[in-house]
């Protein structure tokens, strides 16, 4: 009884990281979102983005047939943005060596 408990307590711990690692993006209008628990984040910019430069976040985006509030940012790794405009949503901004707002301007 003991093994079958600590099986199944495994179980559920290796689902746990399983779901945990395997955490849902996806693709509106060039923008990369990760799916959170409090909504969306910003994850990057799709390669094949045509925003020229400009980047329009909105407040809410719809993937299939959910609307996410859109609360983070996690990254842009994209030297070509020009112009970006943020929702009053954003609640985290993480930052990271490699954020388009961590380097240095060379204005």
């Amino acid at each position: 009884m003991k093994f079958l408990h600590k099986l199944l307590v495994f179980a559920l711990l290796f689902v746990g990281v399983i779901t945990q690692a395997s955490a849902e993006s996806f693709t509106v209008n060039g923008v990369v979102y990760r799916i959170t628990d409090t909504g969306v984040a910003v994850n990057n910019l799709a390669i094949d983005n045509d925003l020229n430069g400009i980047v329009y976040v909105p407040e809410e985006v719809q993937y299939g047939s959910t609307t996410y509030k859109v609360t983070g940012i996690d990254q842009f790794r994209n030297k070509e943005i020009r112009e970006i405009s943020l929702p009053g949503t954003i609640e985290k901004i993480r930052r990271t060596r490699q954020t388009l707002w961590s380097r240095p301007c060379r204005c």
